[in-house]
Parts: structure tokens; sequence; C-alpha cells
């Protein structure tokens, strides 16, 4: 079993962490996380990392500074850590008219999340937040980075 932590970083964040056994992908869990402040988060950060076993890779994107704590606690795991820019993993996810505006291209994720969810998740998408949306197709494109599977068509 391989799994991968991928963050939409913020004190208000989303997370989705996708696990691998032998051939088969899933979207084992997703969530959004809020926050009140920089110290309840660094604790946070550092529950939710020691909850994940056999975590191979944590992918981030957003706030740089916030990632640094991140960056530190996923290699004390033993993780490799990773960077990315949301424009970079929406022109692999999203065409362009669908992120033509922040709102645009949240409201498309949101749409294009519960169909991941519905193909390889446990869950309903019922109350997903736009955080935790972003979080499962950039760690949908980030399991691609890796060459654990190729991104479906949504």
């Amino acid at each position: 079993m391989r799994r991968l932590l991928a963050v939409d970083l913020g004190l208000r964040m989303g997370m989705a962490l996708y696990e691998q056994e032998e051939e088969t992908l899933r979207l084992a869990w997703f969530r959004s996380h809020h926050f009140a402040n920089r110290q309840q988060w660094k604790k946070g950060v550092y529950q939710i990392l020691v909850g994940i076993e056999d975590l191979e890779s944590v992918w981030v994107e957003g706030d740089k500074l916030l990632g640094e704590t991140w960056q530190r606690l996923a290699e004390k795991r033993g993780a490799r850590f990773f960077e990315a820019s949301a424009e970079t993993w929406r022109a692999d996810i999203l065409l362009p008219r669908e992120q033509r505006s922040g709102a645009e291209a949240k409201r498309y994720a949101l749409q294009k999340a519960g169909a991941i969810i519905d193909l390889m998740g446990e869950g309903a998408s019922k109350g997903l937040r736009d955080d935790a949306a972003e979080a499962i197709l950039f760690g949908l494109w980030a399991v691609a980075q890796e060459g654990w599977a190729e991104i479906p068509a949504l």
C-alpha cells in the first residue's frame, strides 16, 4: 500500500488522500478543515501526518509559508514533498473555459471532484467544499505526476 496526500493550503484547507494497492487506485478520503490560527494549524498538520501510515508523498499548493511546515513534517515522516501552483495542475485538469476566473475554476472543481468521488472514492460528495474539491483534483494530477495512473476523462 502506498499513499499520497494532496493539500490545498491555507488556514482553511482541503485535503485528499489517494491510496494504491497493487493496480487499484482509490480516493481514500477527502476533507476540509478550518483552523482559527497558525498555532492550531501547526498542531493539526502534525496530527494529520502522524495519522497516515505508509505515506509516500505529500503534494501542496497554495501559501508557500504554510508549505514549509508541511515539508518539514512530511520529510520527518520519510515522505517526499512536492509543491505545485494551481495554474500548473489546473491546466491539465480543467479546460481553458473552465478556469477563466478563480470562482469559475472552483465551480468546475466541485463538479469534477464529485465525478472522481463516484468513480474511485468512498462516500458521498454531498457537502463537498471547494477547497476539498480542489485537493481531490490536485491529488489526481499528483498521482499522474508520480506515474501511479493516468488522469481519467472527466
